[in-house]
């Protein structure tokens, strides 16, 4: 009896101290399970709500700490880095959610941009068509698709693009603005200056530095038609939407002079049919 009262003793003794055991680690768990004694989704909240790029980077880098598979997470410290123009860093961030999800559409297009910010444009056709594949109405795929073939000098391709994105989202302002490009870039002055003004109408907010290039655009493309009147006000309104914008400034003093150069024929020739008159 006294053995096995000693026997009972000692298993009652390890379960006592492997329940204790186990308390320590899930105890551990649950402690590193915070940062700063914020949760996961606590950290990725703040995240959402900082101002600052920086500061998104920080909170979602938390996040990732505590849940490395928090596809989200990835996502939005991708779109911040790429903000502050760390597109490499980016693209690792968008190729964590591409692991985590191969099958995740958006990452695939995100990645897409910015390989195509870094200029290897072939590489972001090759993410976007992968988009597509996974979902073929991903009108952001089908568009930054066409970028990136305009910017390769495939201005039919890009169209063909953008009319897809459009024909999938009409009211898409980038996909408006981005057939006016590739319309532009064909000759199609008319046609690209409609696009322009569709795009300006669907998204008429002035927050954006998006709507300065449009009426920029709109601008150059109004002085191929020898609209110099129009392209003025309209590069006009893209330096008060963007004043820092160097190309807009440059755009409206060559508007300017050729509005000059224009009125000085102009009055030559009125001259000439006035002194032929008499």
């Amino acid at each position: 009896m006294g053995l096995i009262w000693i026997v009972g003793l000692l298993i009652f003794f390890f379960v006592v101290m492997a329940i204790v055991k186990v308390s320590r680690k899930s105890r551990g768990r649950r402690r590193r399970k915070r940062i700063r004694g914020k949760t996961a989704s606590e950290w990725f909240r703040l995240g959402k709500q900082a101002k600052y790029l920086t500061k998104k980077v920080e909170c979602f880098s938390k996040v990732l700490q505590l849940n490395p598979k928090h596809t989200a997470a990835w996502h939005e410290k991708g779109l911040a880095l790429s903000d502050l123009e760390r597109h490499e860093e980016a693209i690792s961030c968008f190729d964590k959610a591409i692991r985590i999800n191969p099958a995740d559409g958006t990452a695939w297009h995100r990645k897409g941009i910015e390989l195509r910010l870094l200029g290897k444009h072939e590489e972001a056709i090759s993410c976007c068509d992968k988009a597509i594949q996974i979902n073929p109405g991903d009108h952001f795929a089908w568009n930054h698709k066409g970028v990136a073939l305009r910017e390769l000098r495939r201005y039919q391709e890009a169209l063909d693009c953008c009319d897809k994105a459009i024909q999938i989202n009409p009211r898409y302002p980038f996909g408006w603005y981005s057939k006016g490009l590739a319309m532009d870039n064909l000759g199609r002055y008319e046609e690209a200056i409609d696009c322009y003004d569709k795009s300006i109408q669907l998204d008429p907010s002035h927050r954006f530095a998006r709507n300065s290039r449009v009426w920029h655009s709109k601008g150059l493309a109004l002085e191929k038609l020898g609209r110099y009147t129009e392209a003025i006000t309209c590069h006009d309104k893209a330096i008060r939407l963007y004043p820092s914008s160097e190309s807009a400034w440059e755009a409206l003093a060559e508007a300017k002079q050729a509005k000059q150069v224009e009125d000085m024929k102009a009055e030559i020739i009125a001259r000439i049919d006035e002194e032929l008159g008499e």
